[in-house]
């Protein structure tokens, strides 16, 4: 018998412990579990205590809600001194159970069996069967009432059979996982998983797929079973998520098989993780002067403003729009800059001319980062241009220059030379 079975019987059993050890007479009013549709026999018993008896009546009521027909006597008085009766009363819903005899009632014995048939469509749970404490009693042998013991009651357990159903109870609809910062997981959230265990061999299981199964959703775990009817409750599901910029929602279907095979259906919802924005740095810092490269006079020459991004988390970027005030020129005009990017460079360009030129705050950059709104202003130095040697116009013959054009002349000679020779 399992444990569903040994519960039921468990309070007749507990009283007819405590009258026995006060050594006086008990009338019993057995138990017995049974499946809706089987039948039940109760026995009623007699156990002999200090003070003697000759006979008793006991009168105990029962449910025939739960029956599918009358009960009915089963004669055991061949198992007892004198003379037993059992008589059914279906409409005051009573069972009399009377046994007489000349002299003590000294041997324990079973006086009489009554049998139940459950109805088939009997609710499971324990059903008594009480005595009705004036009409019951004892007798000596004169067929005087005596006070010389106790009756116990008895009870009907039902309980169903089939297998375990698997009660999977998400409490909502969607489910709403906790938040926190992007990028990470957010707090686990239990959905209650239990059994409801009726009788017998069956078994049940559980598996759960969807979109709110996967990524981003942490659901473990995705199945269970196979549980039986005597398995302890199965693990709680686990759902969480990688929080990520915007929200997510994902349909869950759990089939089921067992005594109940609906599937349970019902969402979960990632909330958006918590983003923030990088801060942004610059080289040369706010106030700085950004100096330009040498170059040659007249041409133009670049120096470089560099904008790095740190810190920060998601997936919406710092900004930065620049603008540079005649002859200065910067490109390119704005940058975005997401958390853990690199720097951005903007080429800062001047005109050379014969002067080094300083541009007071010639560069003026603005945006948006961690910080709030931000303006940053930049002073910029061109050096003076580089210039070639002018050519001389008038070349002495022993420099350079003179050797030179003497050597090409010659040169020139001796080509015409050669060429005149191979006409002719």
């Amino acid at each position: 018998m399992d444990s569903k079975l040994k519960k039921l019987g468990a309070v007749p059993v507990l009283l007819l412990a405590g009258i026995a050890c006060a050594k006086a007479q008990t009338v019993t009013i057995g138990s017995a579990t049974g499946q809706p549709g089987s039948t039940v026999q109760i026995d009623i018993s007699f156990q002999p205590g200090a003070t003697p008896v000759a006979g008793y009546d006991v009168i105990f009521d029962y449910d025939n809600t739960i029956l599918s027909g009358d009960p009915t006597c089963v004669d055991d008085s061949a198992t007892g001194p004198g003379i037993s009766n059992c008589t059914v009363d279906a409409g005051t819903q009573t069972v009399t159970i009377s046994r007489a005899h000349t002299s003590n009632l000294a041997a324990a014995h079973t006086s009489y069996s009554v049998s139940f048939a459950i109805a088939a469509a009997a609710a499971e749970g324990s059903y008594p069967l009480a005595h009705n404490p004036d009409p019951s009693s004892y007798f000596d042998t004169l067929g005087d009432p005596v006070d010389a013991g106790s009756f116990v009651d008895g009870a009907i357990g039902i309980v169903l059979e089939g297998p375990p159903t698997v009660n999977i109870t998400p409490g909502s609809d969607p489910v709403v996982l906790g938040g926190g910062n992007y990028g990470t997981t957010s707090p686990a959230t239990t959905i209650p998983v239990t059994l409801t265990t009726l009788e017998g061999p069956d078994t049940a299981s559980y598996t759960c797929s969807g979109a709110g199964t996967s990524a981003p959703f942490i659901f473990t775990p995705l199945s269970g079973g196979p549980f039986t009817n005597t398995s302890p409750d199965p693990a709680d599901i686990s759902v969480s998520c990688t929080l990520g910029a915007s929200e997510v929602t994902g349909a869950v279907s759990c089939a089921r098989t067992g005594g109940d095979t609906t599937p349970v259906t019902f969402s979960v919802t990632c909330p958006a993780g918590t983003q923030t924005l990088p801060t942004l740095g610059s080289n040369p810092a706010d106030g700085g002067t950004i100096n330009i490269n040498p170059g040659m006079v007249d041409d133009t020459s670049n120096g470089s403003l560099i904008v790095t991004p740190t810190g920060g988390v998601g997936e919406n970027p710092a900004t930065v729009s620049c603008s540079a005030t005649a002859p200065i020129g910067i490109m390119p005009s704005a940058a975005s800059l997401l958390p853990g990017d690199g720097p951005a460079t903007f080429a800062v360009s001047c005109p050379l001319t014969t002067e080094e030129q300083n541009y007071a705050a010639a560069v003026t950059c603005s945006g948006t980062d961690a910080t709030g709104d931000f303006e940053w202003s930049y002073d910029v130095f061109c050096p003076a241009g580089l210039e070639l040697p002018a050519i001389p116009t008038f070349i002495p013959a022993s420099s350079l220059w003179s050797k030179l054009a003497l050597f090409g002349m010659f040169a020139a000679l001796g080509l015409l030379v050669l060429g005149l020779r191979r006409n002719h």
